[in-house]
């Protein structure tokens, strides 16, 4: 999906969708109510979304993961690093009540959207003429510790981000839970709970939008989609950032809370 395309699309669809999403609820979130079961989620699949070999259905143990399934990075160290700041860095997107003042991905967000957050990532890597990347989804009774929440911590019951392998380890791009450098699949899930959490992982293709997806061999998610909920989910983010008492146009604009991602890879 080209840039021009995007913002053509934006400013055309942006009142309708952003609209339909305050008026309907999500129904691919992630949120987990703490002290419910994931499983009380995974029952409750929509009624459009009957897919063969699905994200969910093809989870395994953290340590039981298949690397060889994940895309591979064929270019160098530099430009791995590189691709994680530019995704976590880009100001590509607008919200209808501030069409002067671009937008990174909702990072600062973190209690739902992540299978449009990660439906991006996979869109700018691909406008960028990178490796396109895997999907790499975690389930479970997950809690991530968070500043970008007054609780201090966020709970879920599925998250999905994008992935590659490189050299033998599967990193992932997540800068919702982690804004400073790619994590390690191990690393990724310990954020979530670890071990306690009993989380399951698949990696599926770019195309995986949901646990309700076909893993590997689907189409491609329609990005009207993506783009109307992630709409929702920046004007939340903006919410969220008055209510923790910082400058939204600071925080959300030429000053947010990280550096460039450290060189801690293996």
């Amino acid at each position: 999906m080209s840039r021009v395309w995007l913002w053509s699309y934006l400013f055309v669809s942006v009142t309708f969708s952003f609209a339909f999403a305050q008026a309907s609820a999500d129904p691919l979130s992630a949120h987990r109510p703490e002290g419910q079961s994931y499983q009380a989620f995974i029952s409750k699949k929509p009624f459009y979304q009957f897919a063969p070999a699905t994200a969910h259905d093809l989870r395994v143990p953290v340590k039981k993961l298949d690397s060889s399934k994940a895309a591979e990075w064929k270019l160098t160290r530099e430009e791995f690093l590189e691709s994680f700041a530019n995704i976590r860095d880009d100001r590509f997107l607008f919200e209808k009540d501030r069409p002067e003042f671009p937008r990174r991905l909702s990072w600062l967000y973190p209690d739902d959207g992540c299978p449009y957050r990660a439906e991006f990532m996979a869109r700018l890597q691909d406008e960028a003429k990178l490796p396109a990347p895997s999907k790499v989804f975690a389930f479970g009774n997950l809690k991530v510790s968070t500043t970008n929440h007054p609780d201090g911590y966020v709970t879920w019951w599925y998250h999905v981000a994008i992935s590659y392998r490189y050299g033998k380890t599967v990193w992932v791009f997540d800068p919702s839970v982690e804004p400073l450098r790619p994590l390690s699949v191990r690393e990724w899930t310990d954020r979530m709970g670890g071990d306690k959490a009993s989380i399951t992982v698949s990696l599926c293709d770019q195309h995986a939008l949901s646990p309700y997806s076909t893993c590997r061999g689907g189409g491609a998610p329609n990005p009207s989609e993506s783009l109307k909920y992630q709409q929702f989910y920046l004007t939340q983010e903006w919410k969220r950032v008055v209510d923790l008492k910082e400058s939204p146009e600071k925080v959300l604009g030429e000053e947010p809370p990280w550096n460039n991602p450290t060189d801690l890879l293996e």
